[in-house]
């Protein structure tokens, strides 16, 4: 954002910080960030700015006192710490055999804010599956240890979404470009 800001001198930005899906434009959004490929909507465009990788991982405390898993469906049998998309628990993705897969488990906690997830999962309360980006400092000091490796997912897609081309600004359509050339730096 910096160099965005440095670049565009007389741009204001205010940026709102919340993993909810909010209305671009009844809530008067120019762009929006989001994982995944989000609905599609007429008055929505949605262009990939880059990609990150899903982790499943866990603190040692928990694995020495629960086990380690060796496949997702011994996550049945762990306390997962879910993330909550508009009210809704989203799945976990794994490649078995060739095939995607999901997972829905149970667990005693879910929240609408990855940081959150983090702080349980550095606490030791379960196992969690979180982007690379929340979880790389943890997993290099060894806060965090990376399960499941072997059934990894491919890496979620990165969409910047915002109201139809026709309202885009210069300066919104230059910080999309600008976010897909950073992206494609960074992974």
């Amino acid at each position: 954002m910096a160099d965005f800001l440095h670049r565009y001198p007389q741009t204001s930005v205010e940026l709102s910080l919340t993993d909810d899906y909010a209305d671009l434009i009844s809530d008067g959004y120019d762009l929006a960030l989001r994982n995944g490929n989000p609905p599609q909507f007429d008055s929505l465009i949605a262009r990939t700015v880059g990609s990150q990788q899903m982790l499943t991982c866990a603190a040692p405390g928990y694995l020495v006192q629960h086990g380690t898993p060796q496949s997702p469906d011994d996550l049945a049998h762990h306390q997962c710490l879910h993330f909550l998309h508009g009210g809704r628990v989203s799945r976990w993705r794994f490649q078995q055999k060739g095939k995607e897969t999901t997972f829905q488990g149970s667990g005693r906690f879910s929240a609408d804010n990855g940081e959150a997830l983090l702080e349980l999962a550095l606490s030791a309360f379960g196992i969690v599956q979180l982007p690379h980006y929340l979880v790389q400092t943890a997993l290099d000091s060894g806060s965090l240890k990376s399960v499941l490796n072997d059934f990894q997912s491919k890496p979620v897609p990165v969409m910047a979404v915002y109201p139809s081309r026709k309202q885009l600004s210069p300066k919104v359509r230059a910080l999309v470009d600008m976010m897909g050339e950073a992206w494609g730096k960074a992974v």
